[in-house]
């Protein structure tokens, strides 16, 4: 297993690093969930971690965002820029999530990469409505064109 992360072992590890960016380009690296994922670590030996969010790799994240992911939602509007700073402990803040660097970084603490997927993907092969109200409301979730490919599912186990 390997030692917990800390800041002086020198620049974060993230494949956002490997991505060529333009000048001004911003980026986030969630270094914040290594350290939790290095923590648990030590204390699990058995169970699952399933991951549901919005993001993909670096090249999709970044590849029309000059100005990184990072927002604000306030009474469900969405704010860029420089308003995500205007509100402090008012709004929620939010970017999207690096599933490259949660794969390798649940592999490197021991955490068997089981599957990648959209949450699309994931609903139609999980789903078993009982009814017709519950089978509308997992279409809705798994559309293509909306939830179901923004988001992604990662799921990770402890091997057995």
């Amino acid at each position: 297993m390997e030692e917990e992360y800390t800041e002086s072992q020198g620049l974060p590890d993230s494949s956002t690093f490997a991505v060529k960016c333009a000048i001004g380009q911003r980026i986030e690296t969630l270094q914040s969930y290594r350290k939790w994922l290095a923590r648990l670590a030590g204390h699990f030996r058995r169970g699952a971690i399933l991951t549901i969010d919005y993001g993909g790799s670096p090249e999709e994240i970044y590849r029309r965002r000059p100005s990184g992911t990072l927002r604000a939602y306030f009474r469900h509007q969405r704010i860029d820029g420089m308003g995500i700073y205007l509100r402090p402990g008012r709004q929620d803040l939010t970017s999207d999530v690096n599933f490259v660097d949660l794969t390798r970084w649940g592999e490197q603490f021991g955490l068997e990469t089981v599957q990648l997927s959209t949450q699309g993907e994931f609903i139609r092969k999980w789903a078993n409505p009982l009814s017709a109200k519950q089978k509308l409301a997992d279409e809705y979730i798994a559309e293509e064109s909306g939830m179901g490919e923004a988001f992604k599912v990662l799921h990770q186990r402890y091997p057995r």
